[in-house]
């Protein structure tokens, strides 16, 4: 998912919008080979490991804002598997903080920011109203219905990438281990979203 190097004519676009995009990285960081027992970061992460994930967003987002740049115009917006598997496996996210969005916006220099806010929500935003009164009438689990919601929005996302390494037949056991995980963490941490709005600086 090469978002930086998506290039259309140049100055076409008075808006554009990304939506959950920008925290996939066009590729798997170099210098990963001693993340073992992890596909991601992980707290048994060496410190070499956030860094190379951190630098790889750097330089992804610089070049999204570079190509978007020259597309609009002037005053636009804008466990069942193998150990070596695993160690060979590390997905091509990210998830940045305001001010590494700041930052690179500031030093790549196209754009101005108009807005940059932070949103925090609870799980529950995840199921309907009357869904969640459905599963409190029957005395269902609420929290791992809203787990395993995430984990079918990730695995629509994440399959291919996940099929293609680890095989086609660890995936549904796989996501139902992960709504599990999700479901625990629901109770502890919210849903975190970054908004930022830019504007093409003029000539």
């Amino acid at each position: 998912m090469k978002l930086g190097n998506l290039q259309i004519s140049p100055f076409v676009f008075h808006f554009v919008h990304s939506s959950y995009g920008i925290h996939w990285l066009s590729k798997v960081p170099v210098g990963l080979e001693d993340n073992k027992g992890n596909i991601y970061m992980a707290r048994s992460s060496p410190p070499s490991v956030f860094k190379a994930y951190a630098d790889q967003f750097q330089k992804d987002f610089a070049n999204f804002l570079s190509m978007r740049s020259k597309e609009i115009m002037p005053q636009g917006c804008m466990g069942v598997v193998k150990e070596a598997d695993v160690d060979s496996f590390n997905l091509p996210y990210y998830t940045s903080c305001k001010e590494e969005i700041a930052e690179i916006v500031e030093r790549e220099g196209s754009f101005d920011i108009k807005r940059l806010q932070v949103f925090e929500a609870n799980h529950s935003a995840v199921l309907s109203r009357e869904e969640q009164l459905h599963n409190q009438d029957l005395d269902f689990n609420v929290y791992l219905e809203m787990g395993k919601k995430t984990a079918n929005g990730v695995r629509a996302i994440s399959e291919p990438l996940l099929s293609s390494h680890f095989g086609d037949a660890v995936i549904d056991k796989l996501f139902k281990r992960y709504a599990t995980h999700v479901a625990d963490g629901l109770m502890l941490h919210k849903l975190t979203t970054i908004v930022v709005s830019l504007t093409k600086k003029g000539n």
